[in-house]
This record gives structure tokens, C-alpha cells and sequence, in this order.
């Protein structure tokens, strides 16, 4: 989550953003959203950029979970973290 937000406040520019969460008995999602000027997510990017995406990314498989990306330029982005609980 902290992740997420400061990558929303440095870069989006956004106006809007949404935070959902939910809690089943296998697993708990996160969902960030916002509003801002979103990004190519297919685009190469510098080596120093996007080190927290994949720091998330790398926790989120750390834990057996599934992360996932959607934006595009001028259409905001979602961040998806879903993670399997504990039996």
C-alpha cells in the first residue's frame, strides 16, 4: 500500500484515488486506483524508474501471490495485489 500511494503522489498527478480491499477465506486483495496521467506499461522504462513496481512485484511473488499492472497514458492506472492466506 505505501508503495502504491507514494508512486501515485510522486507520478500520477492524480485527483482521484479509490482503495479496495477485500478478505476471503483463502485469500486478501488490494486494489489501488487513480485518476492520474497513467503509463505504457509495455514501454521500456530507465533503468532508475519503476524499481518500486518491481519491488512490489518481487514481494508479492515473495508471498505466493499475484500482482498486476494496468494503465495507459492519459487513463490512470490500477495496481492488483491478491494474496493467499494461511490455512
Amino acid at each position: 500500500v505505501q508503495e502504491g500511494l507514494t508512486n501515485i503522489l510522486r507520478h500520477a498527478g492524480a485527483h482521484r484515488v479509490v482503495i479496495r480491499t477485500a478478505v476471503t477465506a483463502q485469500s486478501i486483495s488490494l486494489v489501488l486506483e487513480d485518476d492520474g496521467k497513467g503509463f505504457d506499461v509495455r514501454a521500456p522504462r530507465p533503468a532508475q524508474d519503476g524499481i518500486g513496481l518491481t519491488s512490489i512485484r518481487q514481494r508479492v511473488r515473495s508471498l505466493g501471490g499475484v500482482f498486476q499492472i494496468e494503465s495507459a497514458p492519459g487513463e490512470g492506472t490500477r495496481l492488483s495485489v491478491s494474496l493467499p492466506l494461511a490455512p
